[in-house]
């Protein structure tokens, strides 16, 4: 889950934050070039430790945003027109017409596998069209993640 992620990477925040105050004083301290040198050392080591606990909330949190990056912005002050049917039947080719984008168009079936958002500009307007994966089935216990995605941008 990406909260306990980062739940995790704020914990570490506080712990290495509290490992540079007490050194800090630890510094203050030190009677020689040479005593001061290694508390640094130890300090840079322990918070360097607790980073590198870290990478698999690391891996983790960089798959989500990329996952995120491909949600399209959709404008909501905006004229949009959805295409939504039934699979293989020319949504992302109409789509790819209309806006002049490259979406892939394969004789597969399930092709679509997110949203896609294209712009369409018609004298005054510019609208917005998106590209919905096609819906095999109409039983909704049946749905894959990605027929439900598309049968939720078709309600809101």
């Amino acid at each position: 889950n990406y909260k306990i992620s980062l739940n995790h990477l704020h914990k570490a925040k506080i712990k290495i934050s509290k490992i540079a105050q007490n050194h800090l004083k630890l510094l203050k301290y030190g009677n020689s070039l040479y005593n001061c040198k290694q508390i640094k050392k130890i300090a840079l080591g322990k918070m360097c430790k607790k980073i590198k606990k870290l990478n698999a909330c690391f891996l983790f949190l960089e798959k989500i945003r990329c996952q995120v990056k491909k949600i399209p912005k959709i404008d909501p002050h905006r004229k949009t027109i959805l295409l939504g049917g039934c699979s293989g039947t020319g949504k992302s080719s109409l789509m790819n017409k209309l806006t002049r984008t490259n979406g892939s168009t394969k004789n597969s079936k399930n092709n679509t596998k997110f949203l896609f958002l294209g712009h369409l500009t018609n004298k005054f307007w510019v609208w917005q069209i998106i590209d919905t994966p096609g819906i095999t089935t109409s039983d909704l216990n049946l749905l894959t993640s990605i027929e439900m995605q598309s049968l939720v941008a078709m309600i809101n």
